[in-house]
């Protein structure tokens, strides 16, 4: 009888290790979504939005978790069937989404910080992603500093977008795709704005940048006056990259 019984225990003990594995796989996607919720509140304590478009996002995230909490719960006496419903990897993309939308959020607030409005933000975000379609993240980041190098420097305008609309004095633009058209068909892209960030909060690779060229596609004349004014820096995607001499 006592074998028996050291067999029952030991046997209850391997059931009751089963199902508390079984309950952790089950609960996981609950315990997924309470971290997002948990961060998305943290980030929104941490820094006040002053964009209200920011918060709104934000606030329709954090209902989706909330959502995602209360279905849970109301199907905790069945959890396998609420793991089937919602598993999948349903958790993962609603944490990517929360991610996404607390990094957006961060960047925005870095460039209120530098003294960039709405209109800066958008228009640098537009500009890089015109001037540098197709290239890679460098190249992207190379476009950022110019356009944030010239703001700081005494012979261009004083904001973004300043910069970005300003005219040679001849008229024509500085940056081709304000002129063209591209400036305002681009889709902004989720690396251009990786991009940005990174530049916002000071990667900076440019080495005092403040023109760039693409000498396969400009006039004579144009790689006559750079080449003559100004000091040659690097090669980046398919562009010269230039500052002042001296």
């Amino acid at each position: 009888m006592r074998d028996k019984g050291i067999v029952a225990l030991v046997g209850l003990g391997l059931l009751f290790l089963c199902a508390f594995f079984c309950y952790r796989e089950v609960r996981q996607p609950y315990y997924q979504s309470m971290k997002v919720a948990a961060a998305v509140k943290e980030e929104m304590a941490s820094e006040e939005a002053s964009n209200d478009d920011v918060k709104e996002s934000i606030g329709e995230e954090e209902k989706k978790v909330i959502e995602v909490l209360e279905t849970t719960n109301s199907l905790e006496p069945q959890e396998k069937q609420a793991y089937n419903a919602y598993g999948e990897g349903q958790e993962n993309k609603v944490l990517e989404k929360s991610q996404a939308i607390i990094s957006q959020y961060a960047y925005r607030n870095t460039a209120r910080r530098l003294g960039l409005t709405e209109e800066d933000y958008n228009n640098l975000l537009r500009i890089v992603e015109a001037e540098a379609t197709g290239g890679g993240e460098k190249s992207k980041k190379m476009v950022a500093n110019v356009v944030l190098n010239r703001v700081q420097d005494d012979h261009f305008p004083d904001t973004v977008t300043k910069v970005v609309f300003q005219s040679c004095t001849d008229g024509t633009p500085q940056f081709s795709p304000t002129k063209d058209g591209r400036f305002y068909k681009v889709t902004v892209t989720d690396e251009t704005k990786k991009v940005v960030d990174e530049v916002l909060n000071g990667k900076d690779e440019s080495n005092g940048a403040l023109f760039f060229l693409n000498r396969k596609t400009a006039s004579g004349s144009s790689v006559a006056w750079f080449d003559s004014r100004l000091k040659y820096l690097f090669e980046c995607g398919g562009h010269s990259y230039y500052c002042y001499r001296g």
